[in-house]
């Protein structure tokens, strides 16, 4: 029977379903932390996601035929053993969350075009400020961060991407979720409306753009883009053009009537990465390269300047007009700003953080063209005013992973550091930010002994666990991807470091 079984599953499939040596990703969302994957590593994540669909593939065939069970019990250990076995449910026991500190990590901005709201993708969903930096809600759905955000031409609508693979459509006004599109296999970095409000682009690391109908959710095309992944995205202004800035140097453009496409522009090599496209309100289009050069692609600009030229010493990783045209804006991991005049490039002003100045990767300008928003590494929202007569409006609330934290003697703060640089101070009365400055603290600690002696906490990647210390008997399990645990002083309440940004106090019942 053996032999039998082991030709209804060849080891080439379940190798080829499962391979070898996958380190284990812990799960993302919500309560589990969220990973940023660049390079080889987010490559290593979509090998990881196409294998346990594979494995999935496989388990469903053989599980059709009463021969084939054991074989496939065997590849579901090898599927466990490899990571791509979801971790069993946590059970928080005698343990209730009593406070969230934080609003997690930031990842997109956009502005709305009535100018009354910015919103914010990061690992918690969207965040939605006005432009004082009040906060105006927050809309919930994806699993994993959100890294790109477009309000529709209208303002009525909000188009997201995510690293959780979906396309989602929210109503502004109800905050509510409209529409969930899900077709792409890598992840989801660039998302733009047409003009006309009829077709939301999405870009991703699977080498494709996607066309949705945001009225009905339904696809309508997909569009087959260069080796690399696609970064950015952005339609014309009279909507007849789609551009794509990619992975291998290149920026294409393609017919929105036809959907047919061409490369409009290698970059000079050494270039790297086309970080970003964007288009001015005459048609002139401009790309960045990971070289920290602006490159014209075309348009009614093309003789006023000398094309391509150094705007930055370190990767350029967003750029946007302003609304009039008159200039553009360039935002670069060197930690600044960057407005410059298009006709003769000329610099007309640097934004730059006082404090502590992060790698800058996402901004958007107000309509009136006043304004910028920038989000950075740091993990701030600043609201820059353009002309430099009013400082900037930050925003401090949102944090990186947290690294390490603890209680003030009396129980009324936890102070906490963060993979962003910021020590921040919390009120434990009301979870409000009491202060926020550039400093660390020692990271952990990951294993934590209650004041009384009798409860050991533990932070781990598949959650926090709580033993009896006398007996070693589990508690409570906790959920989440945890760096740092911390008890009060007086032993009722547990601080617990989350991956994602934010600190959970868990209290005894």
């Amino acid at each position: 029977m053996g032999g039998r079984v082991v030709r209804l599953i060849q080891r080439s499939e379940i190798l080829a379903a499962v391979p070898p040596l996958i380190p284990r990703i812990p799960r993302t969302g919500p309560a589990a932390g969220v990973f940023f994957l660049p390079g080889t590593a987010k490559t290593r994540y979509n090998q990881i996601t196409a294998a346990r669909h594979r494995a999935s593939r496989v388990i469903g065939r053989a599980m059709m035929k009463p021969a084939s069970r054991i074989a496939a019990l065997l590849l579901l250990i090898a599927w466990g053993l490899a990571g791509l076995w979801p971790a069993a449910a946590q059970d928080s026991g005698p343990y209730v969350e009593q406070m969230q500190l934080g609003r997690g990590m930031l990842r997109s901005v956009a502005w709305s075009p009535d100018g009354e709201l910015i919103a914010v993708g990061g690992a918690l969903g969207i965040w939605l400020y006005d432009a004082d930096l009040t906060l105006r809600g927050r809309l919930t759905g994806h699993t994993k961060a959100v890294y790109d955000l477009a309000f529709s031409p209208d303002g009525a609508r909000l188009a997201s991407v995510s690293h959780d693979l979906t396309v989602r459509i929210w109503d502004v006004t109800t905050q509510a979720e409209l529409r969930q599109m899900a077709g792409h296999s890598g992840l989801v970095v660039a998302v733009d409306w047409s003009p006309d409000g009829r077709t939301v682009a999405s870009g991703a690391y699977d080498d494709t753009l996607r066309l949705w109908d945001p009225d009905t959710g339904d696809l309508r095309a997909v569009l087959d883009g260069p080796a690399g992944g696609v970064n950015d995205v952005a339609y014309s202004p009279n909507g007849a053009i789609l551009a794509s800035a990619n992975g291998d140097s290149t920026v294409w453009l393609w017919d929105t009537i036809t959907n047919r496409s061409y490369p409009a522009s290698t970059l000079p090599a050494g270039t790297g990465r086309v970080g970003a496209v964007a288009w001015g309100p005459d048609g002139a289009l401009i790309a960045a390269g990971w070289d920290g050069r602006v490159h014209y692609i075309g348009g009614p600009v093309s003789q006023a300047a000398s094309w391509p030229f150094e705007a930055h010493p370190d990767v350029i990783y967003d750029m946007a007009f302003s609304p009039p045209g008159v200039t553009f804006a360039t935002a670069s991991w060197d930690g600044s700003v960057r407005i410059w005049h298009k006709f003769d490039l000329a610099q007309v002003r640097e934004l730059r953080a006082a404090d502590l100045p992060g790698r800058v990767h996402h901004l958007a300008w107000s309509p009136d063209g006043k304004r910028l928003a920038a989000v950075s590494w740091d993990d701030t929202l600043r609201v820059w005013d353009v002309t430099g007569a009013q400082p900037p409006r930050i925003l401090y609330e949102h944090t990186d992973w947290i690294t390490g934290l603890k209680w003030s003697d009396d129980g009324s703060q936890i102070i906490s550091s963060s993979g962003d640089g910021w020590l921040r101070i919390w009120n434990t009365a009301d979870g409000t930010l009491l202060d926020a400055r550039p400093d660390t603290l020692e990271a952990g600690p990951r294993v934590a002994v209650s004041p009384d002696g009798t409860r050991q906490a533990e932070a781990r990647s598949d959650g926090t666990t709580i033993t009896d210390t006398a007996t070693g008997e589990e508690i409570a399990v906790l959920p989440g991807a945890a760096n740092a645990v911390s008890w009060s002083p007086d032993g009722a309440r547990l601080a617990v470091a989350l991956r994602n940004g934010i600190i959970k106090i868990w209290g005894h019942e």
